[in-house]
């Protein structure tokens, strides 16, 4: 398969808040920073490392101490000029 991006290039990673799906068991772990209920959803501010994603959910299951799991259904990635890692 074709790579977007050389091992240690820096790229920018850009994602919609519908196509992030809170999941118990999805590959990327982060932390509920500030959930707000907004009548028919949540919108939830995750802490993932040093980077802040916000999403929605129509469901908040309870997780234990804030900690979640994610899935990203789809995403763009652009290459970010002149930088490395």
């Amino acid at each position: 398969s074709k790579s977007l991006a050389k091992e240690g290039e820096s790229i920018w990673l850009a994602v919609r808040p519908e196509d992030v799906q809170l999941d118990a068991s999805g590959p990327v772990q982060g932390k509920i920073k500030r959930k707000t209920f907004l009548g028919d959803r949540w919108e939830c501010l995750l802490e993932i490392g040093n980077t802040e994603l916000q999403t929605f959910s129509y469901t908040l299951q309870p997780f234990e101490e804030n900690l979640v799991s994610l899935e990203i259904k789809r995403a763009t990635i652009f290459k970010r000029q002149g930088s490395k890692v």
